[in-house]
């Protein structure tokens, strides 16, 4: 299940969604222990509320909300579930280190990096630090 982005969405109503599911994650907090991770139902929510792009910028269909936002969210979640917030805290922040690979430029060159095919292979050089890299 995916969830496309939502426009007109405010800062104030994602965290409203937030703390709005602390009755679910209370009665789920023995099956995410039993599971040691969040449940099926947990993610098909958090991707409804829109959770995964809090920090995603706009160019890449997100909300691009500011860290104090989702540090809200991630509160009011763990409120509910401190695991589940925990979780949710390291999966949805990724977005922040896989956006460091695009630049804002706009994409003129088919061959170069999109968020499919992923960064350009490493420099040679910083590939020969590599403890299992051909040495030449």
């Amino acid at each position: 299940m995916t969830a496309a982005p939502e426009t007109g969405l405010t800062e104030r109503e994602i965290i409203e969604r937030a703390a709005a599911l602390r009755p679910a994650l209370l009665a789920r907090q023995a099956e995410t222990e039993r599971l040691t991770h969040y449940p099926e139902d947990t993610h098909d929510d958090f991707l409804r509320a829109g959770f995964y792009r809090i920090l995603q910028p706009r160019r890449y269909g997100g909300n691009e909300f500011g860290l104090p936002v989702f540090y809200r969210v991630i509160v009011e979640i763990a409120r509910g579930c401190p695991s589940t917030g925990w979780a949710l805290s390291l999966t949805a922040a990724h977005v922040l280190q896989a956006c460091t690979v695009f630049d804002e430029r706009p994409r003129t060159n088919s061959s170069a990096p999109t968020a499919t095919s992923g960064p350009p292979p490493p420099s040679r050089r910083w590939a020969s630090h590599s403890p299992t890299a051909p040495t030449t």
